[in-house]
């Protein structure tokens, strides 16, 4: 597994504050995690960051200083989405996280009777929504 560095100065910044705060007393399943790192892993450039990197705190990924995905709990991950992206994200299952700041999704894995989140897709709509990059 890839080694997780904890959250750095440049990424708590205004946009990501309000990710920040609801994630601050959270932390996430070491399943969850190895997941998330291996969707992140073909995405380009992408920093890890973890609230506490050796005992499995949430999980931020970060590309140029904007965190578009998160880990945390026994099994949420959620997604930085513009407003047609979240539409969907919506329609096929995620939760409105709007607690975590506007455009945030979350996504409940391991849900009995529902299909799988196609992680890979999210993660990637999220990753090219933060760079500015057309997500079509």
């Amino acid at each position: 597994m890839t080694r997780l560095q904890p959250i750095p100065a440049n990424v708590d910044n205004n946009e990501n504050h309000d990710i920040l705060v609801f994630l601050q007393d959270k932390s996430a399943h070491s399943d969850l995690v190895d997941v998330l790192v291996e969707v992140a892993a073909p995405l380009g450039d992408v920093q890890l960051y973890s609230s506490e990197p050796e005992n499995y705190g949430h999980l931020v990924i970060s590309t140029q200083d904007v965190v578009f995905a998160v880990v945390y709990g026994m099994s949420r991950v959620g997604f930085r989405l513009d407003k047609i992206f979240k539409a969907r994200a919506l329609e096929s299952g995620g939760f409105d996280a709007t607690e975590a700041g506007p455009g945030w999704v979350t996504f409940e894995l391991f849900r009995t009777n529902y299909p799988a989140v196609d992680l890979p897709f999210w993660a990637r709509k999220a990753y090219l929504i933060a760079r500015g990059a057309d997500p079509f």
